[in-house]
């Protein structure tokens, strides 16, 4: 599961990898909320002679249940991502080449390891989604009703819609959408 950062709390991940084995990443982030047991000092400190593309990983317990807090060095930021499964001991997945400018302008070719490669390829998912579930006429709109168990309701019905069109899209149409989403309702 690649979370938002939102939903970066050390304990949520733990607790998913706990029920069944889950994995789970998050980017965190260190706004006004920045997750606990993230050393900000040490990264900041480590990474800020780094090359672009080196990454750190730094290992924990919490419970019996290991952790990993990947750190990364991009142009202008280090970003940081907790997960509960990737090694640094294992070679890097080449899942995604990516190609970045430095400062000087010299051109900075690395492969993403795998969490960061997740992170980077599924972190819209839900707000396309949702983007999709939006557009009009979208059952929300069309149904104007203030009983709190019609909008559950009809939140239920447009998220199984979605989920309806995504499939489709993905296992009948092969990535091309045939129809469109209001062709499709």
């Amino acid at each position: 599961i690649v979370l938002d950062s939102g939903f970066c709390v050390l304990e949520a991940i733990i607790y998913l990898w706990s029920v069944g084995a889950v994995f789970a990443a998050a980017l965190c982030k260190k706004r006004r909320y920045p997750p606990k047991w993230v050393p900000w000092n040490w990264i900041k400190h480590h990474m800020q002679d780094a090359v672009v593309g080196a990454v750190k990983c730094i290992t924990g317990t919490l419970r019996g249940i290991p952790y990993n807090l990947w750190i990364m060095k991009d142009v202008e930021y280090v970003l940081t991502m907790m997960s509960t499964y990737g090694n640094d001991q294992r070679p890097f997945y080449k899942h995604r080449k990516t190609y970045r400018t430095a400062k000087d302008g010299t051109l900075i070719s690395f492969f993403y390891k795998d969490v960061f490669s997740n992170h980077f390829n599924f972190r819209h998912c839900v707000d396309d989604n949702n983007h999709l579930r939006h557009m009009r006429p979208s059952i929300k709109e069309t149904w104007k009703t203030q009983r709190w168990v019609n909008r559950v309701f009809a939140f239920f019905l447009a998220v199984s819609e979605m989920n309806a069109y995504c499939m489709m899209r993905f296992f009948v149409w092969k990535g091309k959408a045939e129809l469109t989403i209001f062709q499709f309702r």
